[in-house]
């Protein structure tokens, strides 16, 4: 028999869209007594590149430049009412046009933060948060990848409740992020977010 709290495998990846993590992730890094590891990757990999930790977040499952401009305009068109139907015809550029186009700086990114996940899975007794984990690690025998459901009018109850924001802002901002995230991960690891 193992000794209470490890479970012989070396590495697990969490997966899930904003607000749905709560505490499962340092409630299983505790109880296995692994390192856990989520937005310090983001961090390490920016300052791998000379980067600010500022700088690096502008990376952190987003798909960042145009698209992103583009979303945060239409959400604030959207929740004073405006309708924008036209506008939405005109920018012609969705979230996957917009990943698939690319940013080298991201690429760069990419590349520092897969390196640093695959060190950390070398190491092994880990617990990695999100940023692909799932599919940069998928090869490994020595991991397993969970995927943290929950509905989404609960995230954005989690989300308001978190940030002191109302319902609507808060349903706004997991919407945005629901459609950065599966951009990112189609852009920079080839996989359908939600599978």
């Amino acid at each position: 028999g193992e000794q209470e709290g490890t479970c012989g495998m070396g590495i697990v990846t969490l997966t899930g869209h904003l607000g749905a993590m709560g505490t499962v992730a340092s409630l299983l890094a505790d109880r296995l007594g692994y390192r856990l590891f989520g937005r310090e990757l983001v961090i390490e990999a920016g300052a791998a590149l000379g980067w600010s930790p500022e700088q690096a977040a502008a990376f952190d499952e987003r798909t960042g430049g145009f698209s992103r401009r583009v979303a945060d305009f239409l959400d604030r068109l959207a929740l004073s009412q405006v309708d924008v139907s036209d506008v939405v015809s005109a920018f012609a550029m969705t979230y996957s046009d917009a990943a698939a186009i690319g940013v080298p700086a991201g690429d760069r990114y990419f590349t520092e933060l897969k390196r640093q996940m695959e060190a950390l899975a070398e190491e092994g007794d880990v617990v990695i948060v999100g940023r692909g984990g799932q599919a940069i690690l998928a090869g490994r025998p020595d991991a397993i990848h969970i995927r943290i459901a929950c509905p989404v009018d609960e995230r954005a109850r989690r989300v308001a409740a978190r940030d002191g924001s109302g319902l609507e802002a808060a349903q706004a901002q997991v919407k945005h992020s629901d459609h950065e995230r599966e951009a990112w991960h189609q852009r920079y690891v080839g996989i359908e977010y939600r599978s």
